[in-house]
């Protein structure tokens, strides 16, 4: 398949609709109002109905800080950057551990 513009636009408005369906389902099966998700992700409802309705695109931070909100693994669903051929895990216990290989 060409990686072209318009492929690139299928994908990218698949994703969003995704995400979009995503943000409902998740906040329901939390038992949530669009208002409690408002307060967790600091914005105010009319925000949370705007994204859910795709009238509104969130930001990368904010897109983020959903997953984590939800308990959600957006580089390992999306991404799978984890899984790089030569990608080594980063050590976020401890900043100060240096890199010895």
């Amino acid at each position: 398949m060409k990686n072209n513009t318009h492929t690139r636009q299928k994908k990218v408005d698949g994703f969003k609709a995704e995400v979009q369906a995503s943000i409902r389902i998740l906040r329901r099966e939390k038992g949530w109002s669009q208002a409690d998700l408002a307060r967790k992700l600091n914005v105010d409802q009319a925000s949370i109905s705007n994204y859910e309705s795709g009238k509104t695109d969130m930001s990368f931070a904010q897109l983020f800080e959903l997953f984590l909100i939800f308990g959600k693994d957006l580089t390992g669903t999306y991404f799978n950057f984890s899984q790089a051929k030569d990608a080594k895990p980063a050590n976020t216990d401890n900043p100060d551990t240096k890199d010895t290989e």
